[in-house]
């Protein structure tokens, strides 16, 4: 690795921290705005051996594609084939520079993580336990990362 900014080292030292079973006041690593979820992810990684400095970025990689992979499954089992190819078909045509951003960790990718539940109550509005469960993942985006709600009101405004 040779170029890393401020924010690595203190993600991999909650990772090895996390691994070890050491788990501090949250906010102890100086980020007020991470909530170190890509470093818990990567704890199997980092008990398998992987260098932390590999664990976190393919964690993180995981992370930020959940989304699109969750919704595009989802509507390939509802039998929406081409909304499915489309959804799945977006990751090729991101660029280079997404791949760069999404392979950072970084607070702002946890939050997403969470929006991609939303797709069951947009195709099932009426179906109350798909509401719940969204309205309470939506309230945890927003803990993870602030700017989801950029996403989350507008789909709580839709459903409500």
């Amino acid at each position: 690795m040779i170029y890393t900014d401020s924010d690595q080292p203190n993600m991999w030292l909650a990772a090895v921290d996390f691994s070890e079973g050491r788990f501090y006041e949250p906010r102890y690593y100086g980020q007020a705005y991470n909530t170190n979820m890509e470093a818990l992810f990567a704890v199997p990684l980092l008990w398998l051996n992987v260098p932390v400095y590999y664990a976190l970025p393919v964690v993180t990689h995981l992370i930020a594609l959940f989304p699109l992979f969750f919704i595009g499954l989802y509507l390939y089992a509802k039998k929406r084939v081409w909304n499915a190819a489309i959804i799945l078909g977006l990751s090729l045509c991101f660029p280079l520079g997404n791949d760069m951003l999404s392979s950072l960790p970084r607070g702002f990718v946890t939050g997403l993580f969470f929006i991609g539940f939303f797709v069951t109550s947009m195709l099932e509005p009426r179906k109350l336990s798909f509401v719940f469960i969204n309205t309470l993942l939506a309230v945890l985006a927003f803990f993870a990362s602030p700017n989801t709600l950029l996403v989350s009101a507008p789909f709580l405004f839709f459903l409500f």
